[in-house]
């Protein structure tokens, strides 16, 4: 099983991909242990966070922070399903 920790699944986002049920982004520059096709992470839009979540991805993106993805412990048709964020300052 891949690690799903999110000290396991970091960098700078390298690529924003959205669609209307979901957000999926890449990571570059730091370690992907969960291993997604194609090197995607997504937040679903049915995520009760989903908005703030989005935002932080975007803000990350923006101001170039290495951004932190605590996942589900299995893929989902392949990609990794982003459960929480962390960024540091």
């Amino acid at each position: 099983m891949a690690n799903h920790a999110w000290d396991q699944n970091y960098g700078y986002v390298a690529r924003l991909y959205p669609e209307p049920n979901k957000v999926y982004f890449s990571l570059k520059d730091g370690k992907t242990a969960m291993n997604p096709k194609y090197g995607y992470y997504f937040v679903p839009k049915a995520h009760p966070n989903y908005d703030a979540m989005v935002a932080l991805l975007y803000m990350a993106a923006d101001s170039r922070y290495v951004i932190y993805a605590r996942t589900k412990e299995s893929l989902v048709n392949g990609f990794a399903e982003v459960i929480y964020f962390v960024i540091n300052w």
